[in-house]
């Protein structure tokens, strides 16, 4: 699943920068929402191309679009936003969170170039378009966007083992000042009747039902 982002959230739409797209390694691969990784949503991410002078859109030409050297045919080429994030490696290098996912199929195999409508209900963007990113403000996170899961008033801080993720600074030695991010609440989907789509397979031993995730509401601060 492509999204570590629950839906509460509060914030101001000027602490939102819509400049980047993901830079995704292999190019344009096939990402599915079911599909989990650096293309999701919640992911924190840090700019690795700035240059304007390559200018805000550029064409090029990519295996997504299918055959792309027929003979005697014009060029086959594909939109893309050339300045670029991805997940970050440092404490100061952050830039934000991404509140969208980036996708190149839907769940059925389709490519989203043929229906933008149903990017739009998945909450994503398609491959190569600006995704938005999140500077400041009040956000919920399922536990995959945690290495460690934190504490209520834990200082939040970057874990440069696992790109994209982050961790209470308490586990590399860092001091509160130094923080990106403070823990505000801390909670536990359950699934009672039917499917949470949320769930994972931590079994409660005492209830026994299956618990569905940890999640914490965040301050972010950068």
């Amino acid at each position: 699943m492509a999204i570590r982002l629950l839906p509460f959230r509060q914030y101001n739409e000027q602490d939102v920068v819509n400049l980047f797209s993901l830079d995704a390694e292999g190019g344009m691969e096939s990402v599915k929402p079911t599909d989990s990784g650096t293309h999701d949503a919640g992911v924190l991410v840090m700019v690795s191309n700035g240059d304007l002078a390559e200018g805000v859109t550029k064409y090029t030409d990519a295996d997504y679009l299918g055959k792309t050297d027929y003979p005697h045919v014009g060029r086959n080429q594909y939109p893309v936003v050339p300045l670029k994030i991805t997940p970050a490696t440092g404490q100061y290098d952050a830039l934000g969170i991404t509140l969208k996912q980036t996708l190149t199929h839907d769940e059925n195999g389709e490519k989203l170039i043929y229906y933008p409508q149903k990017a739009l209900e998945l909450n994503a963007v398609r491959s190569g378009d600006a995704v938005p990113v999140l500077t400041r403000g009040v956000v919920t996170l399922d536990d995959s966007a945690f290495s460690t899961f934190p504490n209520v008033g834990d200082p939040l801080g970057v874990d440069i083992d696992n790109p994209g993720k982050m961790e209470p600074l308490s586990e590399n030695g860092g001091f509160s000042d130094d923080g990106i991010g403070l823990v505000l609440a801390t909670g536990e989907r359950v699934a009672d009747l039917g499917t949470d789509y949320f769930a994972d397979t931590t079994q409660d031993a005492v209830n026994g039902v299956t618990e569905t995730g940890k999640y914490a509401i965040i301050k972010l601060k950068l």
